[in-house]
């Protein structure tokens, strides 16, 4: 049996961050000497869908398009240029659900890519999930920005994927919104008008290049079906690896899915937003640990220690950190 899971039963739901020091060390430990594998199932909820976009560059164009005719027409998965990057691709997905389907046409499509370009230092990993899982509510919308507002440097550096640092143009393309909800009346009070709720998700509307894109998210009731009616994470960096996607997807989804819960903890993201106010203008402070952080969100957003530890190992990677604005840095291997 796994050393890690001797110590910690992977389907408990241990307060991590009221762990003892010493025991904390212990599981950090043992965190740096797992490897992450890709699993059969997220255990998401049937409701919840949502979508991927594989960025990559120097691609094999008339490789990959001739690979999707032969074994993905009609799949609803389609490839098309990027003009953001150097002889770029984007491969898009249908929506999506968790079944062994998904997971199996998500490593495919990462074999496919990586076989005919490379996930480079201009390419993003986006993940879209539907509407439907913040049940069609602004007021989830808004509680959605808090809480990514709050912990957007965990987020970030989690999202680094395999990198210790984000990607070179994320500033440009993956915006951070913490400074923007910090000083709106959403971060003052969690009792906001309506016409409150409505300026703000109006003025993070005008951007889709946001690290959270609300741009396509639509809440009239003859739009709900609308094809695209999708909150948007953009800041996750490129990745070709199946193991890094469906982690970040695990994590972003079951994020969305917390805004919507009865026990959201107003007070515990309020606090953490304050202690994070410093750093809101730095995004290379983004790249430096802060463990604190990290084992609050787990704590906050999953129910089982297993998710929690998938988020820990991919947010610490090898323990490096790096404020450099130019370096694009590897981290060693954490997955299988």
């Amino acid at each position: 049996m796994n050393k890690l899971f001797s110590f910690i039963n992977k389907d408990d739901n241990n307060k991590l961050s009221k762990m003892k020091e010493e025991d904390l060390n212990e599981l950090f430990n043992l965190l740096q000497k797992y490897k992450l594998e890709y699993r059969d199932t997220l255990n998401l909820d049937s409701n919840i869908s949502f979508g991927t976009e594989i960025e990559f560059e120097f691609a094999n164009k008339s490789e990959v398009l001739e690979r999707m005719v032969l074994n993905y027409a009609d799949s609803g998965w389609y490839v098309k240029p990027d003009k953001s990057l150097y002889f770029g691709l984007e491969i898009t997905s249908p929506i999506l659900t968790d079944n062994q389907n998904t997971w199996i046409q998500l490593k495919d499509m990462c074999t496919l890519a990586s076989n005919n370009g490379v996930a480079s230092i201009h390419s993003g990993a986006h993940v879209h999930v539907d509407n439907r899982v913040l049940k069609y509510k602004k007021e989830n919308v808004i509680k959605l920005l808090k809480i990514f507002s709050a912990y957007e440097n965990v987020i970030f550096r989690f999202g680094n994927g395999e990198y210790i640092n984000c990607r070179q143009k994320i500033n440009q393309y993956a915006e951070p919104i913490a400074q923007e909800i910090y000083f709106t009346p959403a971060f003052e009070s969690s009792n906001l008008t309506q016409e409150q709720i409505d300026g703000i998700i109006y003025q993070l509307k005008r951007d889709r290049f946001k690290s959270l894109n609300i741009n396509n998210t639509v809440f009239e009731k003859e739009k709900l079906n609308a094809p695209k009616n999708t909150v948007e994470f953009r800041s996750p960096n490129g990745t070709l690896n199946p193991i890094i996607w469906q982690n970040n997807i695990n994590f972003i989804t079951k994020l969305a899915k917390y805004a919507t819960n009865n026990n959201y903890d107003e007070d515990t993201i309020r606090k953490r937003m304050l202690i994070n106010s410093e750093i809101m203008s730095n995004i290379y402070d983004y790249n430096i640990m802060d463990i604190d952080g990290a084992l609050e969100l787990v704590d906050l957003i999953f129910d089982n220690n297993l998710d929690k530890l998938y988020f820990l190992r991919q947010y610490t990677k090898d323990l490096r950190q790096s404020r450099s604005k130019n370096l694009y840095l590897k981290s060693k291997s954490f997955t299988k």
